[in-house]
């Protein structure tokens, strides 16, 4: 379940409010991906702390499941102040606690890792949430061919087709 730009005072209803929180109460396991660009100007401390509580007051239930933190992009170097801030705050809080970068990879494997037995251990205790959902790929035509036409590439296929007819060219992001 993914929660961005969840604000203070969401549990009250103010941003996207508690629809948008009632999704995190399908999760077994929460983690926190934090971003610690030095280019944000967030405190990824004080994001946390957000979170936990705006998680906590909407539903105290949230705080007993298993939570992890991940510090991505580390190979940004971030400030060492702010990712210990982020350490500190985590021990605090008894959260599990990784340093990734998903550019890199770095760290991923452990993450990974620890997250999947999380999973497994929760559902195992019967503390999973919602209807457990099985993805199947479907078999498709991903064939792709790129031809030059002039002073331009010309990329063809039905999926790449797809990906660009469901792109917001318009969003930065």
């Amino acid at each position: 379940t993914d929660v961005p730009g969840l604000v203070p005072k969401a549990h009250q209803g103010k941003g996207m409010g508690t629809g948008f929180l009632r999704h995190v109460e399908r999760a077994t396991v929460i983690l926190y991906l934090t971003d610690m660009s030095p280019h944000t100007g967030r405190e990824p401390a004080s994001d946390l702390v957000t979170l936990e509580d705006e998680l906590s007051l909407f539903n105290p239930g949230l705080a007993d499941r298993t939570r992890l933190v991940a510090a991505n992009k580390m190979d940004l170097r971030p400030p060492a102040d702010s990712l210990e801030l982020l350490r500190v705050e985590c021990e605090k809080r008894g959260l599990e606690f990784f340093t990734i970068s998903a550019a890199t990879g770095e760290g991923l494997s452990s993450l990974l890792r620890t997250l999947e037995n999380a999973v497994k251990s929760a559902r195992e205790q019967g503390f999973a949430h919602g209807e457990t959902i099985t993805y199947t790929l479907v078999a498709g035509d991903d064939r792709m061919e790129v031809v030059r036409e002039d002073d331009r590439f010309v990329v063809r296929g039905q999926r790449v087709e797809r990906m660009v007819q469901m792109t917001d060219w318009n969003n930065e992001e």
